[in-house]
């Protein structure tokens, strides 16, 4: 199976930009924010978690979210809490 996502290519747009950020590419998963969610107590720096294949992501409104290989671009992003806070928090996009 031909990879769609190329780490070496993200990490690359992301150094030009200055902003440093472990990327993973998965070639499927169920989950790419349940996956994060569950490694978040361990992470220590700001993860990209890119899948090829989701088999049951969840989207707004606990809608279900799949797709196919290179149908879609899906992807969550993991950082460290606000200061202050003790928590990753999800924060979807609007």
């Amino acid at each position: 199976m031909t990879s769609y996502f190329s780490r070496e290519t993200i990490e690359g747009l992301c150094r030009q930009q200055g902003c440093p950020l472990a990327i993973e590419v998965v070639k499927e998963t169920a989950s790419t924010n349940a996956d994060l969610l569950a490694r978040a107590d361990s992470l220590q720096a700001p993860l990209l978690l890119v899948a090829e294949s989701q088999t049951a992501g969840r989207g707004r409104a606990g809608r279900a979210w799949h797709s196919a290989p290179g149908s879609s671009l899906t992807f969550s992003l993991a950082r460290q809490p606000y200061a202050g806070g003790d928590r990753y928090r999800h924060q979807p996009f609007p």
